[in-house]
């Protein structure tokens, strides 16, 4: 008997992420919250509205809802259902918070999702929090802005590089907890090995431009990215929150080597 080795080989995603929010240079209070779970895929940040302590409780509310349900659940079992359900838990939970708690007055956050599972990603989001890809040395903004000036730009009233300028660029149309209904918009595609994501709150997007953003996703460490967006933010005064989540993927071959033997006939002389 003769013995022979062969090799299994496996691919899986490996995943790092890194993760900063910081008040400002104009405000003494932080409206944003985020959360993150490489284990289950999934990366959030939400930016609350409706003033201190309302716009905090939207977007805690939100992020806690999502931590709680994701803890009871298997990973194999997250996907963008389970997702929006949490979503339209939280818009319910807030709007009643908004009736009972505040006169109806308006409360609500943005929120932006990544899930990346069996080798897709998906980004779900409502508000102008966005989630941008980073690949092969170009950045690409995956998600678009529920604001008036997008709705000026779809209109062909505004081009998109004057729409970040627009003194109405802070007003969006859709965010959780604002109406009982909420309206999630998705886009989803395949990965690619070195992707990078960011997800982030329009304090940082006030501050930088889209190159400026991609100069900062150069770097090969994420954290190094996320400390180089936070500083050119704050430089420039940042006068709202900012937050950053970055998330890399990289892709890890797992070899396997499995013992067989083989039989071996000799002939007869």
């Amino acid at each position: 008997m003769a013995e022979m080795g062969l090799v299994m080989v496996d691919y899986c995603l490996n995943f790092s992420s890194f993760s900063k929010s910081h008040e400002g240079k104009v405000r003494s209070y932080n409206e944003d919250a985020f959360f993150c779970s490489d284990a289950n895929g999934v990366w959030v940040v939400a930016d609350g509205m409706g003033g201190h302590e309302a716009g905090d409780y939207a977007s805690k509310l939100l992020v806690e809802l999502i931590e709680h349900h994701l803890s009871k659940v298997n990973e194999k079992d997250v996907d963008t259902v389970l997702l929006r359900d949490i979503v339209t838990e939280a818009n319910y939970k807030i709007k009643e918070y908004s009736i009972n708690e505040l006169n109806g007055e308006v409360v609500g956050t943005t929120v932006a999702i990544l899930l990346i599972q069996n080798g897709h990603f998906y980004c779900l989001w409502a508000g102008d929090s966005r989630i941008y890809l980073y690949r092969n040395n170009q950045l690409v903004q995956k998600t678009r802005d529920h604001s008036q000036v997008m709705d000026m730009v779809d209109q062909g009233i505004l081009t998109e590089e004057n729409a970040e300028q627009h003194p109405m660029a802070n007003v969006i149309t859709r965010a959780v907890g604002v109406e009982y209904e909420i309206d999630i918009d998705e886009v989803s595609d395949t990965l690619c090995d070195g992707d990078k994501f960011l997800l982030c709150s329009d304090g940082l997007t006030k501050e930088l431009n889209h190159h400026h953003i991609s100069d900062c996703l150069r770097a090969s460490e994420v954290n190094d990215s996320v400390l180089a967006l936070m500083h050119s933010a704050l430089v420039r005064g940042a006068s709202d929150n900012v937050t950053c989540v970055m998330v890399k993927v990289s892709e890890q071959v797992h070899q396997t080597r499995l013992e067989t033997t083989v039989p071996i006939f000799k002939k007869k002389r």
